[in-house]
């Protein structure tokens, strides 16, 4: 059995690390995996030196595209927000030429698969729910407006929002193209699969709930010191971590970070609290108190797996997400998650009860927070709980296993195994 993975490119971040991982992991266990992308990133390394990976066209050529299928968006919304995917590609004719037997859609937005194209791709076609642009007239992540659930128009997230916007036609485009071309969902978490399920475009959609992978040997748990000496960071203070791909994306809920680490510096008096941002794009310093963040860039995976044991605690503050990894590595260092209980985070944790506060209260959380890291007998529990979920639940060795068995099924049908 071969696969083709279909990638917009390979830049950093939660939806390629997810499809890369398990594209080598795939490889490890002797399966014939393949990488499609529209373009490399210039950010990372060079996209040809990975193992059985092909480019379908440039960067300069991947841009134009984007730029291209936003001007729908512009003309009828006055924003080019919603990837409505509509602009003709060739990228079908680059994975034909590998001979899949099954193709597997990761990134179909930003000009990578056109909707009108979906019938061109001659195998069976799988595809992850990443985000919610598969079930949406065009957005990633909808903020809560559920227009979906019956049909779009009168975004929200566009300028001018009216009953035949972008939304609605990007909407109409997947109504339109769905039916021409059989797909199996895969979902990374049952927040992800629910919302899809309740979809007026997904709601009879053959889904499959198999969530991200890590290697679970290189995010392992070490100890705290050695690690805070290794990366150079303060050996007496509290650190509360936030990771993500872009640390100033509002989805991503910074300021309700700031807003934690200051109500955690209230909360404990005579030890230092700091946040540790991880990420690109510097963070507004404006939201934190003085000296209380620690910025340290943008870390590779095997720096990301020496960071995360030296923190208290990671928080995952973000107003709406699926399955971040961030959470999944952290948990997998030994190292407890805390946050809001939205989106995907209750698969994260072992006990949601005792590490996710109501969407956005603050002090809440910090309840939660604060006892937990202030309790220094019932740190080794803490730690191999999270271990321990992690390994059971997001090993990339039987999440790449459970994919191989959906595969047999799209290509076979469900007696395959």
């Amino acid at each position: 059995m071969r696969v083709v993975h279909v990638l917009s490119n390979d830049c950093p971040g939660g939806l390629n690390h997810a499809a890369l991982r398990l594209h080598d992991e795939l490889l490890r266990q002797g399966a014939s995996s393949w990488v499609c992308m529209q373009a490399g990133c210039a950010h990372a390394s060079a996209a040809h030196s990975r193992p059985e990976t092909v480019v379908a066209h440039g960067r300069g050529h991947a841009v134009i595209r984007r730029r291209l299928d936003s001007i729908p968006a512009w003309l009828l919304s006055g924003k080019p927000y919603l990837s409505l995917s509509w602009l003709p590609t060739t990228i079908h004719e680059t994975v034909a030429a590998l001979n899949p037997d099954v193709v597997h859609i990761h990134q179909p937005h930003g000009a990578t698969v056109s909707l009108a194209g979906l019938r061109r791709f001659g195998s069976p076609l799988v595809a992850t729910l990443h985000d919610m642009w598969f079930f949406t007239g065009g957005c990633t992540f909808d903020g809560g407006c559920g227009r979906w659930s019956s049909a779009c128009g009168n975004c929200p997230k566009v300028r001018f929002p009216h009953a035949h916007d972008a939304s609605s036609v990007g909407y109409g485009l997947k109504r339109w193209a769905y039916p021409k071309k059989p797909i199996t969902f895969i979902a990374p978490s049952r927040w992800i699969e629910e919302a899809a399920r309740a979809s007026s475009l997904l709601g009879k959609a053959s889904i499959a709930r198999i969530p991200y992978g890590i290697d679970v040997e290189q995010f392992v748990p070490r100890a705290k010191e050695e690690a805070r000496r290794a990366i150079g960071l303060p050996l007496d203070a509290i650190l509360i971590g936030f990771v993500s791909h872009e640390v100033d994306d509002p989805r991503k809920g910074i300021d309700l970070t700031a807003a934690v680490v200051a109500a955690m510096r209230d909360h404990i008096r005579g030890r230092r609290v700091l946040a540790v941002a991880i990420g690109g794009a510097a963070p507004m310093e404006n939201l934190f108190v003085a000296d209380s963040l620690l910025f340290l860039g943008r870390l590779s995976s095997e720096q990301l797996a020496l960071a995360y044991p030296a923190l208290d605690a990671v928080l995952v503050t973000s107003r709406q997400d699926n399955l971040p990894n961030v959470a999944i590595e952290a948990a997998a260092c030994g190292t407890p998650v805390f946050g809001f209980d939205v989106g995907g985070l209750r698969d994260l944790v072992a006990i949601p009860a005792e590490s996710l506060a109501p969407p956005f209260d603050v002090a809440a959380l910090v309840s939660l927070l604060g006892p937990a890291i202030l309790d220094t007998a019932g740190h080794h529990k803490r730690r191999d709980e999270a271990r321990r979920h992690a390994c059971d639940a997001f090993d990339i060795r039987a999440v790449a296993a459970q994919h191989q068995r959906l595969y047999d099924q799209v290509m076979h049908g469900p007696e395959a195994n």
